[in-house]
């Protein structure tokens, strides 16, 4: 048998010197004439693997590990490759075989440790984290490795602890600058983090991910253009990663820029079939009148996640705009579900006659006004608002999120959750609600003629908080798509210390906010209005609409 040991020490010095052809031209001649040399298959696996040829690299080290099997660094080289290659069970299993064949060495339980957290086995992966850093607490490998787990534990502050820890032994560690600035973006420490992503970025300018770390950092920041900048470098450092792409349509769409949005969620969809980001891009095309692209997006995610009522929603949304009000009003209500109240019906609350509140002004105004019988549904009201902060988010129109327009905070409830558990006060709330449209059809008979009921579609609570407003004067019904409302309605929920009333315009009508008072008015541009500005305390009020019927919904 020759003996190869002078030609691998040199072609394991060329690999080592980043002289890969060289190393794998002699690997290659050692395998020519002893294809059972373990340590030159793994070695050209281990080439292979450097070089992204993952299936490859499993190959041969699999081959050297069937010849040699106890070889630690067969193993951890094999696990390496298959986390590469997406394949991490597999990985787990040959990182966890490399720790059973050297249970000492540091390296291995770590990179085990990494694996876990990967299959998401989080728990496992903690504990493993844990005796490494009792047994090498300044390893700066461990720190940050351990520090990316407890961040995904929600242990924002020991993570915080561990990457700082990494970074006193090696403070210019570009990953490790970047991770950290990660956890302060969730801190919520955006000027801290976009100094501390800088850094990284200064270290290794042309990442596409440490460039990206940044651009979340700025745009947490609302540094809105910076954000664009860094994820734009970020993209022309790696076209290929779609969550640079999806970030940066995120970052058009707050700039004011939609087209070039559409064109960064589109870019997503090429390297990944994302629902998030289809939806995300069906609703930018919503938001530039290309409704039939945006109805096929929503149908495309629906096929894939069918109650999902969020997109379901923007479906039915969308075949409105188009004027498909029976299609849209289906979608909606196969979603998140329509209300239905009666007009006529003699069940329930009778007609709220005995709680009008008058209207000071221009009469007749179809303005409609009542006190609620049982005004602490409202304390019960704000409660299940501040209880689900989870679902708030920033105030829109059918226009979009525009902070000109409206400043608020919304929770949209569906109706289909009226019979759920802990959404009690809002069932007592609608059956309130249709005591005063009882009355406000008395007053005008001629509606119960016309509709003797209405559909509720998703409704909201609001709230604005000092400065926060709705004062762009508007109708309900101000375009094709919204012609199928009838009535809007709202319901004051609190009495506010100073602004935050609503003023009729064509009749020079100004409601001042009291707790319970509820109001129902035309959809109509007769009935232009706004909410003004709140100048102190805070303003939450319970608002939406009243549609046609839908034939079958």
């Amino acid at each position: 048998m020759q003996d190869f040991t002078t030609l691998f020490a040199q072609a394991t010095a060329a690999h080592e010197a980043g002289q890969w052809q060289h190393a794998e031209r002699a690997y290659r001649s050692i395998l020519a004439v002893e294809p059972a040399h373990a340590d030159a298959l793994h070695q050209l696996g281990l080439l292979a693997y450097q070089n992204e040829r993952f299936d490859t690299a499993i190959d041969l080290i699999s081959r050297a590990l069937g010849l040699s099997p106890h070889q630690a660094f067969y193993c951890n080289t094999l696990g390496g490759a298959l986390l590469a290659a997406g394949r991490v069970k597999e990985a787990v299993a040959s990182f966890a075989r490399a720790v059973a064949l050297a249970p000492a060495s540091l390296e291995l339980k770590n990179n085990l440790a990494n694996a876990l957290h990967a299959d998401g086995a989080l728990a496992e992966a903690l504990a493993l984290y844990r005796d490494l850093i009792a047994r090498a607490p300044s390893d700066p490998d461990v720190n940050n490795n351990f520090g990316r787990a407890l961040l995904a534990a929600g242990c924002l502050d020991e993570a915080l602890d561990c990457f700082r820890a990494a970074l006193a032994v090696r403070p210019d560690d570009a990953l490790i600058l970047s991770h950290l600035g990660n956890a302060l973006c969730v801190k919520g420490a955006f000027d801290e983090a976009v100094t501390v992503c800088r850094k990284a970025v200064g270290l290794v300018p042309n990442s596409a991910v440490l460039l990206t770390n940044l651009g979340n950092a700025l745009l947490g920041q609302k540094c809105i253009e910076d954000a664009v900048a860094a994820y734009e470098t970020a993209a022309k450092a790696d076209d290929r990663i779609a969550e640079i792409h999806k970030n940066l349509g995120i970052a058009y769409h707050m700039a004011g820029r939609p087209e070039d949005a559409a064109a960064s969620f589109a870019k997503v969809l090429q390297f990944d079939p994302d629902d998030r980001a289809r939806v995300a891009l069906g609703h930018i095309y919503v938001s530039l009148g290309a409704l039939h692209e945006a109805v096929d997006l929503f149908r495309q995610s629906l096929n894939t996640a069918p109650d999902d009522r969020e997109v379901r929603l923007a479906l039915g949304l969308a075949l409105n705009d188009l004027g498909r009000h029976a299609d849209g009003l289906a979608e909606i209500a196969r979603g998140p579900g329509v209300a239905h109240l009666s007009l006529t019906a003699e069940q329930g609350e009778p007609p709220a006659a005995n709680r009008r509140a008058r209207v000071a002004g221009v009469a007749p105004n179809f303005i409609g006004s009542w006190f609620l019988k049982d005004r602490t549904l409202c304390e019960a009201l704000i409660a299940h608002f501040e209880a689900n902060a989870a679902r708030h988010r920033k105030g829109t129109t059918s226009r979009g999120t525009n902070l000109s327009i409206k400043r608020a905070t919304d929770l949209v409830i569906f109706p289909n959750d009226l019979s759920t558990p802990g959404f009690e006060p809002l069932a007592a709330y609608l059956l309130e609600l249709q005591s005063c449209l009882r009355d406000y059809a008395l007053q005008w008979p001629h509606l119960a003629d016309i509709i003797p009921k209405a559909d509720l579609v998703p409704f909201q609570i609001q709230r604005y908080r000092p400065g926060e407003h709705f004062q762009a004067p508007h109708s309900e019904r101000m375009s094709f798509g919204l012609s199928h409302r009838v009535l809007a309605w709202m319901t004051y929920l609190n009495d506010v210390e100073a602004g935050g009333h609503t003023r009729f315009h064509n009749y020079g009508i100004e409601i001042t906010p009291e707790r319970g008072r509820t109001l129902i008015w035309p959809a109509e541009w007769t009935h232009m209005h706004a909410g003004e500005v709140v100048r102190r305390g805070m303003k939450y009020v319970i608002t939406g609409w009243m549609h046609f019927p839908h034939p079958t919904a």
